[in-house]
């Protein structure tokens, strides 16, 4: 019984910071409601995105309050990796760029160490290769998401001087790269009349 509680108490308290992790990342589409003005409008707008993010943030300042991360085994990873996708599925364009390398890879990247991210490293490899091309995981994972985040800001860049909206620019460079598929319209990339931004996302 105190092995299985110690357990889940590596578990949450490591969902905690998943999920700290995730509220920084939902802020980022909340900042661009907020410059563009569009709550103003639309109050919705601004509930569906702050109440995800105060959500998240409390949630998982408990869960850390509460319960300490501590040293991984691979049983308590398995169980992070799988409780981490089950919350995050839902969040289309955001997880589905982080899903390209892995939130479990960005998440080491930022704070786990010693022998339990190489546990967590373990459980996402079916998306990256174990090789490593520096010495080090943390160095490994810096380069991997130091890659993937300058080409999403090239392709960022591409979309918005081509004339495509901000916000589309940011949500196709995200699922765009990890090919994910999402579309903030129902269309797809049929929507826009210029042609041009078709062949510059599959290029």
């Amino acid at each position: 019984m105190r092995n299985r509680f110690s357990t889940l108490k590596v578990v949450f308290g490591s969902l905690g910071s998943l999920l700290i992790v995730l509220a920084g990342f939902l802020g980022l589409p909340f900042l661009i409601v907020i410059y563009n003005g569009a709550f103003k409008e639309n109050i919705s707008l601004l509930l569906a995105f702050g109440v995800p993010i105060v959500i998240s943030l409390i949630l998982g300042l408990i869960l850390r309050k509460l319960y300490r991360p501590d040293t991984l085994n691979s049983t308590q990873a398995m169980l992070i990796f799988a409780l981490g996708w089950l919350g995050f599925s839902a969040i289309e364009a955001l997880t589905q760029w982080i899903g390209g390398l892995g939130i479990l890879t960005f998440f080491l990247a930022i704070s786990v160490r010693g022998v339990g991210a190489h546990w967590l490293f373990g459980a996402e490899s079916h998306k990256i290769d174990l090789g490593r091309p520096v010495p080090g995981l943390a160095n490994t994972l810096a380069i991997l998401w130091g890659i993937y985040s300058a080409f999403t800001i090239v392709i960022l860049l591409g979309l918005y001087i081509s004339g495509m909206s901000l916000f589309d620019s940011v949500c196709k460079s995200f699922t765009a790269l990890s090919t994910g598929g999402f579309s903030p319209h129902d269309a797809s990339i049929e929507y826009y009349l210029l042609s041009g931004f078709k062949y510059y996302i599959w290029i």
